[in-house]
């Protein structure tokens, strides 16, 4: 029994070092997080299976090409069964009682004016547009991921900077409370210390409370147990460089995928308006039947093989007009789809503009939240001196630490910012980050 507690301890060690392991394995970086969501999140699953969906209308169109085979067998019993009497001979039936019939019948589109190509080519269209609608799922959910993967981190950061200002406050809570003890201070003083140590635990609060509910988005994003605890790893550092206004235009023009959908839209409704155009054209088809069946004199019971060829030849002459209205409805649709991809090439044109302003303004406000936090820290210092000399009061104090604390919280919600904003851009270009 003397070797149990050191068995015990290595037990412990061992499980706390596994736990702690489990931990460091949890902790993800951004480009992880994102290729965790597009490896589980249902939105993507159902992207591709609408591709393998739109893959099966193709080979639906090529089945066109393929001549058409059926079978059929029949019987039927006749009565009374007509029959002619001829003097001298006797009496013969001119069918058989009982009729069998099994025959092979084939169908062939020898040609048709392009209707079954052009149907193959929507088909086509509309695949490829689904798999550019993967595409935009996945830039959607990747810089979702990015904004709460980021917003996490802030709020992780907020929370530091609150624990460190109320730590700062307990602090000179308590000097306060020495003074007062010793009449150098009021009760007052500590009362209005208590009420700004107050105030910061409950901004805490809210804090946190909007991190938790972060954590619940970015584990929903990435298919992940709401129990699973998980660690990010990142920093507020920009990665933005700056890029020609008119190369980014370019690119945005070209990657979006709003703009791809809506070149994909307008390819398929030219193809709709060019089948349309094809609807009164005329259709060459082969048949041929080859069976076996009675009722073949000499002997009506004997079954015989038989044979039936043939071609077809369709030409519509009149359908009230419909080719005409299916080419009217396909030619304004066209043209609404033209328009629409007008729209969203302004509203890209739009968003770049944008995009590119608001970087700018981050840029400066970075630099002035930088100085501010730079001017609170002195004062703050030069507070703290005059406070411990009685130069001022303990509001004075307190009013120079919550400066100091906007001007650090500022400055943190500026790179912040500037980060999203940074994202922002490149989405607006269409870049692929995932």
């Amino acid at each position: 029994m003397k070797f149990f507690p050191s068995i015990l301890c290595f037990v412990l060690a061992f499980v706390t070092s596994s736990f702690s392991q489990s931990q460091t394995s949890a902790s993800l970086t951004l480009d992880e997080a994102i290729q965790q969501v597009m490896r589980n999140h249902p939105l993507i699953e159902q992207a591709q299976q609408r591709v393998q969906a739109s893959q099966a209308r193709v080979d639906e169109s090529r089945s066109f090409y393929y001549p058409e085979l059926d079978a059929m067998a029949t019987y039927s019993r006749i009565g009374p069964v007509p029959s002619i009497d001829i003097p001298n001979l006797g009496s013969f039936s001119l069918f058989p009682e009982n009729n069998y019939d099994a025959h092979l019948a084939a169908r062939h589109t020898l040609f048709d004016f392009g209707r079954r190509s052009t149907q193959t080519a929507l088909a086509r269209s509309e695949r490829q547009a689904a798999e550019d609608q993967i595409e935009q799922v996945k830039s959607e959910l990747a810089y979702q991921t990015v904004q709460v993967y980021y917003t996490i981190l802030f709020l992780q950061e907020d929370i530091r900077v609150l624990d460190d200002e109320i730590n700062a406050l307990n602090e000179h809570l308590s000097i306060s409370e020495k003074k007062a003890q010793t009449g150098s201070a009021t009760d007052f003083d500590v009362l209005t210390t208590r009420v700004r140590v107050a105030n910061a635990n409950s901004q805490r609060v809210d804090v946190e409370s909007a991190l938790q509910k972060q954590n619940i988005l970015l584990k929903r994003l990435m298919g992940v147990p709401g129990d699973q605890e998980i660690r990010l790893q990142g920093d507020f550092t920009s990665q933005y460089t700056e890029i020609s206004p008119d190369s980014l235009m370019s690119d945005a023009l070209a990657q979006r995928r709003e703009m791809i959908l809506a070149r994909d839209a307008e390819t398929s409704l030219e193809i709709q308006h060019r089948l349309a155009s094809l609807g009164d054209r005329p259709s060459l088809k082969a048949n041929l039947l080859l069976g076996v069946k009675n009722g073949y004199i000499p002997d009506l019971n004997e079954p015989r093989v038989n044979w039936v060829a043939g071609a077809q030849v369709q030409m519509p002459l009149f359908n009230g007009f419909r080719t005409r209205y299916r080419k009217q409805e396909s030619e304004a649709n066209l043209a609404a789809a033209r328009a629409h991809t007008r729209d969203v090439s302004q509203q890209v044109r739009s968003e770049v503009r944008q995009a590119l302003a608001d970087i700018r303004a981050k840029q400066e406000k970075i630099q002035a939240t930088q100085l501010q936090l730079e001017q609170a820290e002195q004062a703050l210092s030069l507070a703290k001196k005059q406070y411990e000399i009685g130069v001022i009061t303990n509001l004075d104090l307190l009013d120079t630490q919550t400066s100091h604390l906007e001007a650090n919280l500022n400055h943190l919600r500026a790179l912040y910012q500037m980060i999203l904003s940074s994202y922002a851009l490149e989405k607006t270009a269409g870049s692929k980050i995932w």
